[in-house]
């Protein structure tokens, strides 16, 4: 039975196992292996739904041999369990659903339960018998679902200089300026325009009064040749939701166009339209007739937001395939997008780490309720996730219609060459900054500290552990992004272009550098497990038997 006897409580210190469970003198010898199972996630660690529900119990009654059980494990060991102690029922673990983004027309059928924008109303409510879910509505300023504009005839206005396109784009800035209030917005649009009315008569005044001089008409013919086209609204991020949902499986896109006037995809020549490129992972069967998924993505130098030293990262308007759309207003999410250098070497580790992604499980993309106890870690860590979401690896499409890339195995990081063909691009999901492990409480610390662990479990190994791979956002995810803060965060270990599981280690030479073998080895593949280890634990400042 459960005992109010508590375990010493390190400084600092609030995720613990404080309770201890009461042994009959006469009970049998707890075995290591196997235990009873409990509920668990899928990666089968310990899990309790509260700290409450996690109980140090000895494997010898009356001897000081320890282990940590949860609630539903001692309730399938039997001893000294009765459920009418309890004050809730058990329950097991739940996907926690973020704050939901994206959004089907109304009336459109969603065979998905929880439905597509069901907000996630905690466990009291989700755990009951009859769960009734609550759908997010659109906002005053959204653009209705369904109602999605041609991208690519939107693209062309703009690079065109199309008055019509710079009149719309002009409207929808206004529309985006104070969409909530309504009677201070409608004033100040009204002056706004009375505004740029006498500001465009005072021009034409001007331009009249010096038509006369050849000189200025020349340097304005200039001035306007050197003024790039406006940039179409569709690239801005203003006002766009991050994408923090798994595409349904029945829109993911199979294809993107990718808008790319800055050439961050590194074409032979800037392009002047859309680049096609398709999907690579990961692998989604479709029906023989079923239509293609199309997407469109909108790359600009102005959003980049991370650089390494083989790739750049974007903050990228992703407009998703018709009929899936999302509340913002234009329709759109952001995405990461990762695309490499013009370098072979650049190009393998993007391949690999397309390749990982692709490998994961969902489950580890996805965070639960209730806490684990990892292998390790003495100490209970909320059931999250590990890494961000996946949302496809593409590849650009040559003159002949096929996937172009370029994968040279054998070439060397210090001798790479330089390549023509256009970047491939990872989607993922963004998750926040680089932590600083200096601010962490000691929460914190080996909750960071535990992703890794969890990795390697799986036979995972991130292959370039440092502080600036571990990313670190306000949470909760559930909470809309204002209602979120750095009190409950969420971190996600990224960056997997040196990533392999022991898998891909085997058979892959390329994996060979870490210890200058054939990369074929169990041992070699442990002592990296190992590095990875001592690197973690240096790198968020672990404290020897602080985790």
């Amino acid at each position: 039975m459960p005992s109010n006897k508590n375990a010493k409580q390190p400084e600092g210190r609030t995720r613990d196992v404080r309770l201890w469970w009461e042994r009959n003198p006469d009970g049998a010898i707890i075995p290591r292996n196997p235990p009873p199972l409990g509920n668990r996630t899928a990666e089968g660690f310990v899990w309790g739904h509260k700290l409450s529900h996690l109980f140090w119990i000895q494997r010898i009654p009356g001897v000081n041999a320890m282990t940590i059980w949860s609630r539903s494990m001692l309730k399938e060991f039997g001893e000294g369990y009765d459920e009418h102690e309890w004050d809730e029922p058990l329950v097991g673990p739940r996907v926690l659903r973020p704050w939901p983004v994206l959004k089907l027309p109304e009336g459109h059928p969603s065979p998905r339960n929880p439905p597509l924008g069901a907000i996630d109303a905690g466990c009291e409510c989700e755990h009951a018998e009859q769960v009734s879910y609550q759908i997010r509505k659109d906002e005053v300023d959204e653009r209705p679902a369904g109602d999605v504009p041609d991208a690519s005839s939107a693209a062309d206005g703009a690079s065109s200089g199309d008055k019509t396109h710079a009149a719309q784009t002009q409207d929808v800035d206004v529309q985006m300026i104070d969409a909530n209030a309504e009677s201070d917005d409608k004033e100040q649009v009204q002056q706004q325009d009375v505004a740029g009315s006498e500001g465009a008569a005072d021009k034409a005044m001007d331009a009249d009064s010096e038509g006369s001089d050849p000189k200025k008409k020349a340097d304005d013919k200039k001035a306007a040749e050197a003024t790039p086209p406006p940039r179409d609204p569709l690239f801005s991020v203003k006002g766009l939701p991050k994408l923090e949902e798994f595409i349904p499986d029945e829109y993911f896109p199979d294809e993107l166009l990718v808008h790319d006037p800055d050439n961050t995809t590194l074409q032979s020549e800037t392009p002047t339209k859309p680049i096609r490129y398709l999907r690579c992972h990961p692998v989604i069967r479709r029906a023989i007739n079923a239509k293609t998924r199309v997407a469109h993505l909108y790359l600009s130098k102005e959003n980049r937001f991370g650089a390494g030293n083989h790739s750049y990262v974007y903050r990228a308007p992703l407009t998703l395939p018709a009929p899936l759309s999302a509340h913002s207003p234009t329709g759109q999410v952001t995405v990461a997008a990762k695309l490499a250098y013009s370098k072979c070497t650049a190009r393998n580790l993007l391949r690999n780490e397309g390749e990982v992604y692709n490998s994961f499980p969902k489950w580890i993309q996805e965070e639960y309720c209730g806490y684990n106890i990892v292998p390790q870690c003495r100490f209970p860590v909320p059931a999250t996730a590990i890494v961000p979401k996946f949302f496809g690896y593409y590849l650009p499409i040559d003159e002949d219609g096929d996937m172009a890339e370029v994968h040279h195995p054998n070439c060397d990081e210090r001798n790479p060459c330089t390549v023509n063909v256009p970047s491939p691009i990872l989607l993922m999901e963004e998750c926040g900054t680089p932590v600083e492990p200096s601010e962490f409480t000691i929460d914190q610390r080996t909750e960071c500290f535990s992703l890794i662990l969890r990795l390697h479990y799986m036979e995972l190994i991130q292959g370039s552990f440092y502080v600036r791979n571990i990313m670190i956002q306000p949470g909760p995810l559930t909470a809309p992004p204002e209602k979120r803060t750095l009190d409950t965060p969420s971190f996600r270990i990224i960056d997997f272009g040196r990533g392999a599981s022991w898998d891909t280690w085997r058979k892959s030479p390329s994996m060979a550098y870490y210890r200058g073998g054939g990369g074929d080895s169990r041992l070699e593949f442990l002592g990296a497990v190992g590095d990875e280890v001592v690197r973690a634990r240096s790198e968020l400042l672990v404290e020897d038997f602080g985790f």
